[in-house]
């Protein structure tokens, strides 16, 4: 989102609707980034924890271990990392309507675009993952009642790809195919693991990005599985409603995105 949308859009409006935004600018001079918003009746802003993913790389000590000796030894994936001004926002978020004033973590990303590079998105979720496992374990969660997670975000990855089945299933092998899709000969991947228990809570719709030449999902809310139910998804439009228009944006849907919207549930 743009700083000055933000500024002078969003957030006066949604603050006269009882949401307080936070904006979180991209590593770049550009004044841009990604926002969150959230309920004051219900919930209060706890601790930011924004990190650019290339900084969080070239930290002297920032808890990749393997995986960062994996990026280390591969010099052309390292590069690349290190180039991009991907950001991934996060914020612990405390309940205000609840005696237990339970926490929660929100996270919120958009992850590097180019379809010939699935082993970007790979490593930019790895390096996510560690870093909100550091962030939510700073929290001194009990075993039993773990910092619950919400993770969204435009992934720039289909259902089919290995940054969903990494979020979705919680790991993925050295194996997999998005490692060394469309790199040169030579080029490993590694095996992946976090311990979220993740599940998609919009389902899979038939879009949310729709050019001529690619129609396709590429956006997601994943909630803990364990800790929130969803109680309703906002239907999306059909391919027959946006068609007369051939691509998104237009004049009827203002964003090259559809937007995911759904009601989720606390368990307790």
């Amino acid at each position: 989102v743009d700083q000055d949308v933000f500024d002078h859009d969003l957030r006066p409006c949604l603050k006269d609707m009882g949401f307080e935004g936070v904006f979180s600018n991209k590593g770049s001079t550009l004044r841009e980034g990604e926002a969150l918003f959230f309920r004051e009746s219900k919930l209060r802003l706890v601790s930011r924890h924004d990190v650019v993913l290339k900084d969080y790389l070239l930290g002297s000590d920032q808890g990749l271990g393997g995986f960062g000796d994996f990026l280390r030894n591969d010099e052309s994936l390292f590069d690349q990392m290190t180039k991009r001004q991907t950001i991934v926002q996060v914020v612990i978020l405390e309940r205000v309507d609840d005696a237990t004033r339970s926490k929660l973590c929100v996270a919120n990303t958009h992850l590097y675009f180019h379809p010939q590079f699935p082993h970007i998105r790979l490593s930019q979720l790895a390096i996510i993952t560690k870093h909100l496992e550091s962030t939510i374990a700073s929290q001194n969660p009990s075993p039993t009642d773990p910092v619950p997670l919400i993770f969204c975000g435009d992934f720039n990855s289909t259902p089919d790809s290995g940054g969903y089945e990494y979020l979705s299933r919680g790991r993925l092998p050295r194996s997999h195919p998005d490692w060394t899709r469309h790199r040169e000969p030579g080029c490993t991947g590694t095996d992946l693991n976090h311990g979220f228990p993740l599940v998609n809570a919009c389902g899979i719709p038939e879009f949310t990005n729709l050019i001529p030449a690619f129609r396709g999902v590429l956006d997601y809310i994943f909630v803990d599985r364990n800790v929130f139910s969803v109680n309703h998804v906002v239907p999306m439009p059909s391919y027959v409603d946006i068609e007369p228009y051939i691509a998104l944006p237009n004049a009827v849907f203002p964003s090259d995105h559809i937007a995911l919207v759904c009601d989720v549930i606390w368990n307790k």
